[in-house]
């Protein structure tokens, strides 16, 4: 864990053990602490910043002081990744790419994972043939599932195969 206390853009407040592991309190000096304000995206890009890289903080700071304007670039560590099948497929492929050229030369393809946790949520390929009863919804399911069983199949492998990998199947929410 990198100290805060030593990084001047953070007002170090306390730090708290729980269950075994030190946390840091901290307030950035912009948002709700009388300082500076910056929009709401930024204040949630900040934290990201404090928890991840604090020491890119500065970048915030050259924000305020340039009314708005700034040449720092400010990286983004997202904890979580959700895509959705239209563009999740074609990125499953280059990790199946990967883990190939690894087991070529040797490796251990297992190795080859997604880095942050990814849900894939197919939720926009399910074709409408039928509409205005009762059955369309499960016939177009079906259907949906027969015209990609070839997709499917390597999601399910992809699900089966990559840690950090989950999969919300089309209709899960209605069951």
């Amino acid at each position: 864990m990198t100290d805060l206390r030593s990084e001047s853009i953070v007002e170090f407040l306390t730090e708290r053990e729980i269950g075994g592991v030190k946390y840091q309190i901290i307030r950035l000096p912009f948002g709700d602490g009388g300082g500076p304000r910056l929009p709401c995206s930024l204040q949630i890009l900040a934290e990201n910043v404090a928890r991840c890289a604090p020491g890119l903080l500065g970048g915030f700071r050259s924000w305020i002081d340039g009314a708005g304007r700034t040449q720092a670039e400010i990286e983004f560590f997202p904890t979580r990744l959700l895509m959705h099948d239209t563009t999740c497929v074609p990125a499953l492929v280059d990790i199946a790419a990967l883990r190939d050229a690894v087991l070529q030369r040797g490796g251990d393809a297992s190795l080859v994972n997604p880095h942050i946790p990814v849900d894939l949520v197919i939720d926009h390929s399910v074709m409408v043939d039928r509409a205005g009863s009762s059955e369309a919804f499960a016939f177009n399911l079906n259907r949906d599932f027969e015209r990609n069983a070839e997709r499917y199949s390597f999601i399910r492998w992809a699900q089966k195969s990559l840690a950090n990998f989950r999969v919300v199947p089309p209709a899960f929410c209605t069951r």
